[in-house]
């Protein structure tokens, strides 16, 4: 919170009839005493958004259409957050909102004055919450960045900035801090993490529980059915229960649930593929399965503990891994030189690299999910057109291994050319290069010498 009082001897000399009336009116408006002061009724003024450091104009005149839509959005947050305060909002007033933080205070309001302001940083989103309480030239503000990720969450926390700023204007300049409760009362146990993440984090924790039930029931060569529901049933049962335990220790957003199933079944379906391709045993098929869900899952934990991520990287993750197997199985008849045979090991090897590949690219990008599925969208009407293209090789003879594998060859070179398209077309047009996503875990070494002086101690400390 950022409070400044400033006290405005003169205003900026503005040339023109319209600036001198709105400062007309802008002082009528806040010149009545605190006597006169309506602490219950509020002005808002519209949207700003900044044109230079530190001067912003009416977002309505902006031509940028992102600026227009989220101001728009702003200002119905701010009123419909001040009524929910127990503030009236008073009736619009043609105003234009004030240029500068300095021209804003000229004598303490009647009322609760809000001044939404937003400014762009590449991706990223400032809001800028100001007030002034009734009868005071008081400068209360309230500032939060909002990335592409989080620009969903922009009315609830709108409506904490607009909490904490009416808390903050209701108490008295001058007053003493309360006094500090006793030690034994000051400890409240932290609040639980919201984990929006849960219900579909408990919902693949229960399949993934359950397949380890039957896979044990399969491992041990039992031929006795009636042992298979019940250890699907206790599988099951654990699975969930260790995901809601995950799920309360830690925040887990609906992108990281996705990311981690992402994780489970393309790496699980790569380990049974090829145990199969490979002429493993049958029952012993479905250890390699849960051995790939294990080492993916792993992988995937170990990402999302320095990487926070969004539904667009869960999306990159389960395209990627969509995406090798195609291209696997593409590679598979390649080798083989026909069609319609056996392809399990390329959609193994496919399905295992694509994940790993795209769960690699999801730590560095910050997609939305619409565009990945455009992407994807992209890619997929390329492989069409590659096998069109290329469909008079397989007319003329379809069992010449040359013929096949060209016509797989432009396939995949199609694949790979619909989604550099559709990288591209998808690309917004004032849109900057994205740096790498930030960390979200922090390790630090530390090292310090043994009391009685015989070696030193040397670790890690962090937090995840």
């Amino acid at each position: 919170m950022d409070q400044r009082d400033r006290d405005v001897l003169s205003g900026p000399r503005r040339a023109g009839k319209r600036a001198f009336a709105g400062a007309l009116l802008l002082v009528g408006l806040l010149a009545p005493s605190r006597a006169n002061a309506n602490p219950n009724q509020a002005l808002i003024f519209p949207t700003s958004v900044e044109v230079a450091p530190g001067e912003y104009a009416l977002a309505s005149t902006s031509k940028d259409q992102r600026a227009q839509k989220l101001a728009a959005e702003l200002d119905e947050t701010v009123r419909e957050g001040v009524e929910d305060l127990g503030l009236a909002p008073l009736p619009p007033a043609a105003l234009t909102p004030p240029g500068t933080d300095a021209s804003l205070v000229v004598a303490p309001p009647a009322s609760w004055v809000f001044v939404p302001r937003l400014a762009f940083t590449g991706e990223t989103v400032h809001v800028r919450l100001l007030a002034i309480a009734p009868g005071t030239r008081i400068e209360l503000v309230r500032a939060e960045d909002f990335s592409a990720a989080t620009l969903r969450t922009l009315d609830v926390r709108t409506v904490v900035m607009l909490r904490d700023l009416v808390e903050s204007g209701r108490l008295p300049p001058h007053e003493a801090a309360p006094a500090e409760p006793p030690r034994a009362h000051r400890f409240t146990p932290p609040a639980a993490p919201p984990s929006s993440g849960s219900a579909v984090l408990a919902l693949h924790g229960a399949i993934l529980g359950g397949y380890v039930g039957l896979t044990i029931e399969k491992a041990s060569g039992s031929s006795d059915a009636r042992l298979v529901y019940p250890l699907m049933a206790l599988g099951t049962g654990l699975g969930l229960g260790a995901s809601l335990l995950v799920a309360d220790e830690w925040d887990i957003t609906s992108g990281d649930a996705w990311f981690l199933a992402a994780g489970m079944w393309w790496p699980g379906a790569a380990g049974f593929l090829l145990a199969d391709g490979y002429g493993v045993k049958a029952d012993n098929r479905y250890l390699y399965g849960l051995l790939g869900a294990g080492t993916g899952l792993t992988l995937a934990t170990a990402a999302i503990a320095f990487y926070p991520m969004s539904e667009g990287d869960a999306v990159v993750a389960h395209s990627g891994g969509a995406f090798g197997a195609l291209l696997g199985a593409m590679a598979d008849s390649a080798v083989q030189g026909k069609t319609g045979g056996s392809v399990r090991l390329g959609l193994g090897y496919g399905s295992a690299a694509g994940v790993l590949l795209g769960g690699a690219l999801a730590t560095q990008t910050e997609l939305p999910p619409a565009r990945v599925l455009l992407i994807d969208l992209s890619a997929s009407l390329g492989a069409l057109g590659g096998a069109a293209v290329a469909s008079p090789l397989l007319f003329a003879d379809d069992t010449d291994p040359t013929r096949t594998r060209l016509w797989l060859a432009s396939a995949a070179v199609g694949t790979v050319a619909g989604g550099v398209i559709g990288w591209f077309a998808t690309t917004p047009p004032r849109a900057k290069s994205t740096p790498p996503k930030p960390s979200a875990a922090m390790l630090l070494p530390f090292a310090s010498p043994v009391p009685n002086g015989r070696g030193m101690t040397v670790g890690v400390f962090g937090a995840f």
